[in-house]
């Protein structure tokens, strides 16, 4: 069982996470990645901003999706 704060849904082989504060912007970095303590083929993260290359965040299976604060809404996949 996944018990990090932002963690939203897994499947088969991707994780996927929801870094999200009302009140302050995140950012994907390192420190956040240190926080993930599952492993897992590919994971799935929205923030605010991405601080990490696009070299690294390949390297490291991680696709990076920016939060739109006008519309904070989860994809459908989410939802069932």
């Amino acid at each position: 069982m996944q018990n990090h704060k932002y963690f939203i849904n897994k499947n088969k082989s991707c994780t996927y996470y929801f870094y999200y504060e009302k009140n302050s912007f995140t950012f994907l970095n390192l420190h956040f990645l240190n926080s993930i303590k599952h492993s897992s083929k590919q994971y799935v993260i929205y923030a605010d901003d991405c601080l990490l290359s696009n070299k690294f965040l390949k390297k490291h299976h991680i696709t990076f999706k920016k939060i739109i604060r006008n519309k904070i809404s989860l994809p459908k996949e989410f939802l069932k």
